[in-house]
């Protein structure tokens, strides 16, 4: 496997600009009880949209309240 960083990152709702980035370490197991993979992407490699469904989890993992009204968040995937 890859060495890859997993990030939580938000861009502002009303430009897209990128603010920031939060690094986020779990497991893929995690991850399919939050998102349903894209079925060429098993082990969670592209980008997934956060949403309402994700929202409590990841903050809870995150430490931080998400702001949906100003930001759009998203899971990414880095290699490192």
């Amino acid at each position: 496997m890859p060495n890859i960083e997993r990030t939580i990152a938000y861009y502002d709702k009303s430009s897209d600009k990128f603010i920031d980035e939060y690094i986020i370490e779990v497991d893929t197991n995690v991850l399919r009880d939050l998102w349903v993979a894209y079925d060429d992407d098993p082990l969670y490699y592209k980008i997934y949209p956060v949403g309402l469904n994700q929202k409590r989890k990841i903050e809870e993992l995150l430490g931080v309240e998400l702001h949906f009204e100003k930001f759009d968040y998203f899971l990414e995937c880095h290699s490192v």
